[in-house]
């Protein structure tokens, strides 16, 4: 692979990342997420791994 093919690669990558914190930061100021507490923290992360299993965007 070529280093600007490598480039070129990162700054889609860089993009997508930006564009993914600009939306949650967007459902923040709109109020849409959940305040975990400290001790229901792995519950909550086994629950969306669970959805994430289940909807086939994670392998497991």
């Amino acid at each position: 692979m070529s280093m600007q093919s490598r480039d070129g690669e990162d700054a889609v990558r860089l993009a997508t990342l930006r564009a993914a914190v600009e939306l949650g930061w967007a459902d923040v100021a709109a109020g849409r997420y959940v305040d975990v507490g400290d001790s229901d923290l792995d519950d909550a992360t086994a629950y969306i791994r669970a959805r994430a299993v289940a909807d086939g965007r994670s392998p497991g």
